[in-house]
Order: C-alpha cells, then structure tokens, then sequence
C-alpha cells in the first residue's frame, strides 16, 4: 500500500528574533518589535513593520501591560504584606494586655 502525506504547512508558532524589514516572513512567526512580540498573519510579510494590530501582525504580548500588570500586582502584594503586619502587631498586642490581666 502506497503511503500518502498531506503538507499541512505550518502548524505552529516559530520564533524569528528581532523584527527585520529586509526578511519576509511567513504565516506563524514570531518577532519582536520595540519590546512586544508579535505574529505573522500572512506568508509573504515583507516590509510590514509591526506597530500593533493589522492585516499583517497579530500582537502577542504587549510588553508595556505586562509590566504594568505586573507592577500593579507587586504594590497590592506590598499593600497586603502591611495589613498582614498590622494584624500580626494588633494581635500580639492583644494577646500582651490579655496576658497582663490574667497575672
């Protein structure tokens, strides 16, 4: 029996390195542009410089709301780790004056 394959192209992400207008890039890859990485949406993608959403690109990950993501989480995270050490100080407070009425 005679085997047969079917070309599915490609079928996944691959990652090109720094965005380089004199290459031409085929559909699901991967660059990175002025901190963000983006997605090929086409073959033949040359010259189209990625800027953000467009027929040419699909942004990825936008480096700028990662970090502010990211920054956000670490000040709440900060803010929590204070309440956490005010309880602890009320608690041990508490648990002093109840001492000194029990002696």
């Amino acid at each position: 029996m005679e085997k047969k394959y079917i070309d599915m192209g490609s079928v996944g992400m691959h990652p090109k390195g720094a965005y380089d207008a004199s290459v031409t890039y085929c559909k699901l890859q991967l660059v990175t542009h002025g901190g963000n990485t983006y997605l090929s949406k086409a073959d033949g993608n040359i010259g189209h410089e990625p800027v953000g959403e467009d027929e040419w690109w699909s942004l990825i990950l936008d480096a700028k709301s990662a970090h502010d993501g990211a920054q956000s989480a670490q000040e709440a995270a900060t803010a929590a780790n204070a309440a956490a050490q005010t309880a602890n100080d009320k608690a041990a407070e508490a648990a002093q004056a109840a001492e000194s009425v029990t002696t």
